[in-house]
């Protein structure tokens, strides 16, 4: 039966996640426990004060450090650490998620630094080369501007709340929408 729970977990793909917000269908006095880890606050702050309208969410929050070893106790955890991790939290992380936990990595939880974290990588079925590999390297560009074009103005992910600056007509599609640059 539809409880309403918010859940949040690993697609059977491997390298790919999913979100799912459900509402609540059925009244439910229990609140949904939720877990940060992360190491930059302000935006996983923003996020957790969001998912709390949702519903009744009790969000907590940890640093690395004080990330418990056990997470079964939490309905999803939120991964958002930047860096190399902890082989502890690592391996906690990893361990909840086999276990049917709702893991829910974002941003550089996938990222260059992981690569110290093979075991992680393997979780989420990537394999990232060093920077320096000779087939495939790569460098991180900072200081530049990225113009970003709307592909699919009517879908509500790239227009709800989304402020453009300009609109251009794409070359050599004839009659086709307008395309609004962000």
């Amino acid at each position: 039966s539809e409880t309403g729970r918010m859940y949040a977990g690993l697609c059977e793909k491997p390298g790919h996640l999913k979100i799912v917000f459900k509402r609540r269908i059925m009244p439910n006095t229990d609140p949904v426990e939720l877990m940060i880890v992360g190491d930059d606050w302000p935006p996983m702050h923003a996020l957790a004060a969001s998912l709390t309208t949702l519903g009744p969410v009790v969000a907590h929050a940890a640093n690395e450090p004080d990330l418990p070893d056990d997470l079964s106790v939490y309905d999803v955890v939120i991964m958002y650490i930047h860096k190399v991790m902890d082989t502890r939290v690592e391996q906690a992380l990893i361990r909840y998620a086999r276990q049917g936990g709702r893991l829910l990595v974002l941003h550089h939880g996938l990222a260059s630094a992981k690569i110290h974290n093979p075991d992680w990588l393997a979780l989420a079925g990537l394999h990232l080369e060093p920077k320096d590999a000779l087939n495939h390297a790569w460098r991180v560009a900072g200081h530049v501007t990225h113009t970003l074009v709307n592909l699919n103005p009517s879908h509500y992910i790239t227009t709800n709340n989304v402020q453009y600056d300009r609109a251009i007509r794409p070359k050599n599609f004839g009659s086709q929408p307008m395309y609004r640059l962000l």
